[in-house]
């Protein structure tokens, strides 16, 4: 699961240093709405695909996918049957945008600072 999140953060960061080169859009606004699943090389193999309001039998344990009703990433949690009354549990991520607060004393012409952010969400 970590490494999935890495990745991910990791694509978006490159987004965002390819949005910074002479000649390209900074609006990274898209970055919002779209799957973050497409930016990566490699597909994790326990990606289970674009889903409408997923539950838990939809995603599968230990699962990942991408729900298109909120524009989130969840990844369904693996416990096993370890325990008779384990509960599986939703993870929820989402991009989103970050912008440093504007300076006064920034010098006319200096370039914007902002970004993305891949984050746990809450429901």
């Amino acid at each position: 699961m970590h490494m999935t999140v890495g990745n991910i953060q990791r694509a978006l960061e490159i987004r965002v240093v390819q949005a910074k080169l002479p000649g390209r859009s900074a609006d990274l606004t898209f970055l919002t709405e779209e799957n973050p699943f497409h930016l990566l090389k490699v597909t994790p193999t326990n990606y289970v695909g674009e889903l409408y309001s997923p539950g838990a039998d939809d995603i599968g344990a230990g699962n990942w996918c991408f729900d298109r009703s909120n524009k989130t990433v969840i990844y369904l949690l693996n416990y096993g049957n370890s325990f008779e009354d384990s509960q599986t549990k939703l993870l929820k991520f989402k991009v989103k945008l970050r912008g440093l607060p504007q300076s006064p004393a920034k010098p006319s012409g200096a370039p914007e600072s902002f970004g993305v952010a891949f984050e746990q969400v809450k429901d």
